[in-house]
């Protein structure tokens, strides 16, 4: 009985582990020193946005508030392909209009 429950069990262990999709694993963390290229495995949705000699930054979107007026992001920074800085921030948006009249008889 103790072995077809060990039996039991390690098929159960063996199935789970053979169905885990690498697909749905979750990214590392970025770590100080990071290679680009595994940065680039683990955030495959990151964007360029800064580019030079020796240095790129990355951007991944984290959360739009409500009505677009604040947009939440993390920007990675890479120097020689090694990452040594990554921040969040967060943008906020000034959505207002402004509208500016001018009487006729004056000239431009």
């Amino acid at each position: 009985m103790k072995k077809l429950l060990s039996w039991a069990l390690l098929a159960a262990l063996a199935s789970g582990c053979a169905t885990r999709n690498p697909k749905n694993a979750r990214a590392s963390t970025p770590v100080i020193g990071m290679n680009l290229e595994d940065f680039k495995l683990s955030y495959p949705r990151a964007n360029l946005v800064y580019l030079a000699n020796d240095t790129t930054t990355y951007e991944i979107d984290i959360d739009r508030g409500m009505n677009d007026l604040k947009a939440m992001s993390d920007f990675f920074h890479f120097k020689k392909d090694k990452l040594y800085k990554f921040e969040h921030k967060t943008h906020y948006f000034n959505q207002s209009k402004v509208q500016i009249n001018t009487s006729k008889d004056q000239k431009n």
